[in-house]
């Protein structure tokens, strides 16, 4: 098995795009201030809660159930500034959720028919990123589900299938269509397409937290829709050639000769176009007439499907995509034989009347919408400056260089806290390293202390009292009976400890500090019946 053709691809969003990690933010690993999420992992939530480890314990220990998950909700809340520092993760956020957040966040959202309490979890999917770099990713998986669905459209149309009568088993369909029964025989394995990472050239951020809205299609007796409202992370749109990948085709000598599958860019692009471009015109039709989507963004988008991007994809030089998440049933599903389930209605229609629009507020206050997941694909060096210019256009409209500003100056202060945390580490580890070798100073001479005889010990521990005394002058009052007089009490001490049996040189050096010592406290060993006279009679004349 070898490679027929290599096509190198980038993809430009033309709307937000939700690839779903299968994972959540929530409350307790995310806090919202001055219109970002800030996510933070464990590390950061210790080196920011460190000094709160007190309050922490009495939370556990003298809470329980729901109350404990608020109050710990309310703790993060209160140290949003510290963990918006050590945030792992820095994601805009819309306005309207921003306000939902402080409404919500550490209350009762509701009590069930049980009288128990619901906590707001304010859950928001995750979009699918790399966990080394913190990158969104567009998967490979994700293109090619795309364009699976559209070959078997075109196979479905060439199989003469004009009615979802003319299908005997829908399961079994796409088998059909395709030639094969064994999975490990399905001939779209010979289609390679690798993982697209975020790369902007002027790095604008990637992702943004939005509104999934629930909205008619057409207006139907003043009614509105009426699915819920999610809160999701996507994937910006109007970010051009942000995900760069290759489009493999191989070559399989075993391949059943039959098969009309694409076997190369241009047959695949022109099979895609053919599916996804009518869907496109049809879907801003539809939202333009309802005033949904912003004039400018339904304007443009218009004049460059009338313009360059027609002549792009008459000379297939550019694939046009619906990715992920609320792309809608209608363009994951093939046109002749659509038959989609709403079970809410129990009944199949081949359209379904709403449809999921990203929102910067909630679906009552919801303007200037956008759809899901559109994206462009072009190939190799193609330039398309029109379309360029729009998503530009787009980008700026939907203050995307205000946000990259802001990422950067919050990037700014996460690098300086970075580096003031290691500089208290170091100070730390510096202190403790000191201590260390302090204390084994310490043991090593209390061990050849111990070594010593009696008479050393005795010696060494007073003139220790006699410089320190120096130093600080703790025996300010320099009478043997005042208690005051450390360094008095000491010579005492050193006296008793004398005998008759110590060494000349240690009897010697006592005299010298004894006398010292008698100096520094300003008496007369002389003096009749005094103490010192009296401790200074006990050595040998």
């Amino acid at each position: 098995m070898s490679f027929l053709n290599v096509t190198h691809a980038k993809l430009s969003t033309l709307s937000p795009v939700h690839l779903g990690s299968g994972e959540d933010f929530l409350p307790t690993n995310y806090v919202i201030d001055d219109g970002w999420l800030y996510s933070f992992n464990e590390m950061g939530l210790a080196q920011a809660l460190g000094h709160k480890l007190d309050k922490i314990k009495s939370i556990v220990h003298s809470e329980h159930g729901e109350q404990m998950l608020l109050s710990i909700q309310r703790l993060i809340h209160d140290n949003k500034e510290q963990l918006g520092k050590l945030a792992s993760r820095n994601i805009p956020v819309a306005a309207g959720f921003v306000q939902l957040y402080k409404s919500r966040i550490g209350q009762v959202a509701q009590r069930e028919n049980n009288k128990r309490n619901v906590i707001n979890q304010l859950p928001i999917m995750k979009t699918f990123i790399n966990p080394h770099n913190q990158r969104p990713i567009v998967t490979g998986s994700a293109i090619k589900g795309a364009i699976r669905t559209a070959i078997l459209n075109d196979l479905a149309i060439k199989a003469g299938l004009k009615r979802p009568q003319d299908v005997k088993d829908s399961r079994k369909l796409p088998n059909d269509l395709l030639g094969f029964r064994n999975p490990t025989e399905d001939p779209l394995k010979l289609l390679k397409i690798s993982d697209g990472e975020y790369e902007h050239s002027e790095n604008l951020p990637a992702t943004e937290i939005v509104f999934a809205v629930s909205k008619r299609r057409v207006a139907k007796d003043g009614k509105t829709a009426g699915g819920p409202t999610t809160y999701l992370e996507a994937i910006s749109g109007f970010r051009h050639q942000s995900f760069s990948f290759d489009i493999r085709f191989l070559n399989n000598p075993s391949q059943n000769p039959n098969h009309k599958l694409p076997s190369d860019i241009t047959s695949l692009t022109k099979i895609c176009n053919a599916y996804y471009l009518p869907k496109l015109v049809k879907e801003l039709r539809e939202l333009d007439e309802m005033n949904y989507l912003s004039d400018s963004f339904v304007r443009g988008l218009q004049q460059l499907l009338e313009g360059e991007l027609k002549q792009a994809i008459a000379q297939n030089k550019m694939l046009l995509l619906k990715l992920g998440k609320h792309s809608g049933a209608y363009n994951k599903t093939l046109d002749n034989l659509r038959q989609i389930h709403i079970p809410q209605h129990k009944k199949v229609v081949s359209e379904t009347p709403e449809v999921r629009l990203a929102a910067t507020a909630s679906a009552q206050q919801a303007v200037d919408l956008l759809p899901f997941g559109w994206v462009i694909i072009e190939f190799d060096n193609t330039k398309l400056c029109n379309l360029e210019n729009f998503i530009k256009s787009q980008a700026i409209e939907n203050k995307a260089y205000q946000l990259k500003e802001k990422l950067y100056q919050i990037q700014q202060k996460q690098k300086q806290e970075l580096v003031s945390i290691e500089q208290q580490r170091q100070a730390k580890m510096a202190q403790e390293n000191a201590k260390k070798v302090e204390e084994e100073n310490k043991r090593i001479k209390e061990e050849e202390f111990a070594k010593q005889p009696l008479y050393a010990q005795a010696l060494t521990k007073f003139k220790e009292c006699l410089e320190t005394d120096k130093k600080t002058f703790k025996s300010k009052n320099r009478q043997f009976q005042q208690p005051a007089s450390i360094v008095g009490q000491a010579l005492i001490t050193l006296f008793d400890a004398y005998t008759n049996d110590w060494p000349s040189e240690a009897t010697a050096e006592l005299k010298t500090l004894a006398s010292e010592a008698f100096n520094y406290l300003g008496v007369d060993r002389k003096k009749k019946d005094s103490i010192a006279k009296n401790l200074w009679q006990k050595l040998p004349q």
